[in-house]
């Protein structure tokens, strides 16, 4: 069901606070200012932001006899204020797979950025520490044959 097959009016448009965002699942809990709590997936966010906890948001709901399931309930969740000091609203780039604009996903391996993939098809857009690791090992390489050359050379 769309959006606009939603029955949506101004008692729908909420105030609240972000508890928590799965990156990975695509899903999050929001805390409305008069204490309910209601699920959203990726799919309401609206935007590049990425929601983070304590966060506040502005968030419509479908009306309750035409949504699904619950993660249906929240249409749209809107970026009001972040908790932090600043939201960062650079590293958006296009996804060469899907041409979305897109904020990747970064992974992080033994505390390095190890990767970087397109958070809506999934396709891989930067390959860090492979790099990291061809150069070291090309290093390694070459080191450990002028050691032997100059082992059997000097001897």
């Amino acid at each position: 069901m769309s959006e606009s097959q939603h029955k949506v009016d101004e008692t729908n448009v909420l105030d609240g606070m972000v508890i928590f965002y799965d990156v990975k699942n695509g899903v999050g809990q929001l805390n409305a200012v008069d204490g309910t709590k209601y699920s959203f997936s990726h799919k309401a966010v609206e935007g590049l932001w990425i929601p983070g906890a304590g966060d506040m948001v502005t968030f419509t709901l479908a009306d309750p006899e035409t949504a699904e399931e619950s993660l249906h309930r929240v249409l749209s969740v809107a970026f009001k204020e972040s908790s932090q000091s600043s939201v960062q609203q650079d590293a958006v780039m296009c996804c060469p797979k899907c041409r979305h604009s897109v904020r990747p996903r970064v992974v992080i391996y033994e505390g390095q950025p190890d990767m970087s993939f397109c958070p809506d098809c999934g396709a891989q857009i930067g390959d860090y520490a492979r790099n990291d690791k061809v150069f070291w090992l090309i290093l390694s390489l070459t080191l450990i044959g002028v050691m032997a050359i100059a082992f059997w050379s000097f001897g």
